[in-house]
């Protein structure tokens, strides 16, 4: 009889454990499930960032850097600027909105906010003064070895002195690119003669009075609008693989109904100067859902 007491408890014993070692088992897969999901999570927006939402891995970035969400209505009451400027220009009937630009393009890859932001202060008369430095062209401690793009004709690494680098380094420009929040700030620094605001225009076709009207207000302040676009989806670069770009409007012609863009691209195969229709551009702005994707102002 004791030896069976004995070899029941000792059986209870042994259920006992396997169900421990079990529960154990359990928990450990679940801690590990949780821990890669979290990873994968955090890898996925370091991508995101560090690529600047290209879609392609194998798109050029020439510098257009994803912010934070963005609130329009906190961007400097931007939700009235919008509303009036559709009140003044949504029954306009005038064919053409232009104001004249000076093309300028960067001097490194990662470099399209600062030369955008330039030539847009250069065309309300804003001087920058310049900087000299040396600057690695596409990426820190660049070489033939380690070049991304080894086959656009540059030099990996020489001094510049431009105002480009000037508002580089007061906008945090780093070799991901520029985000435009703090070129919208820059801007607003160092001029008082307009109020810029930074707000989104979805890239949808059906929104072509949304952006017509905010390039109408702007080109009537005589100044241009900062875009954040795709650019291999611009006519312009068929045949050429870039990602993340700004770029700036100059005119709108609203009979063709045609946008004029001025390009700051490195890469010289891409005109300075060149027509996009409204459509087209609406389809290539960068349209992340949460980041604002044009510079504008008001009279």
């Amino acid at each position: 009889m004791q030896l069976l007491n004995d070899q029941t408890k000792s059986a209870n014993q042994h259920s006992l454990k396997s169900e421990r070692k079990s529960e154990r088992m359990k928990s450990m897969k679940k801690l590990i499930s949780i821990i890669l999901a979290v990873a994968v999570i955090f890898a996925l927006n370091i991508t995101a960032f560090a690529g600047g939402f290209i879609t392609d891995e194998s798109a050029m970035s020439t510098g257009a850097k994803a912010d934070p969400p963005y609130a329009a209505a906190a961007d400097d009451n931007a939700i009235l600027k919008e509303n009036k400027a559709y009140e003044l220009y949504a029954n306009s009937t005038r064919a053409i909105y232009s104001v004249s630009v000076t093309p300028v393009r960067q001097i490194v890859g990662y470099y399209c906010g600062p030369a955008s932001s330039y030539i847009l202060l250069k065309t309300l008369g804003i001087n920058v003064q310049s900087t000299t430095r040396y600057l690695y062209f596409f990426c820190a401690d660049e070489s033939d070895s380690n070049c991304p793009y080894s086959s656009v004709n540059h030099t990996h690494y020489k001094s510049y002195t431009s105002p480009q680098i000037t508002l580089a380094d007061s906008m945090g420009t780093d070799y991901n690119g520029t985000g435009m929040s703090s070129m919208k700030t820059v801007i607003n620094n160092r001029q008082s003669i307009h109020d810029y605001s930074l707000t989104r225009v979805p890239s949808n076709v059906n929104q072509a009075n949304s952006l017509k009207t905010k390039l109408m207000s702007t080109f009537d302040a005589n100044s241009p609008c900062i875009l954040w676009v795709e650019a291999r989806l611009l006519n312009e670069y068929s045949g050429h693989n870039f990602g993340g770009h700004y770029i700036l409007a100059n005119s709108l012609n609203t009979t063709s109904n045609t946008i004029g863009i001025v390009d700051p691209n490195y890469y010289t195969p891409i005109s300075t100067t060149y027509t996009e229709s409204v459509n087209t551009v609406l389809s290539a702005i960068w349209d992340d859902g949460n980041s604002g994707n044009i510079i504008w102002c008001s009279e």
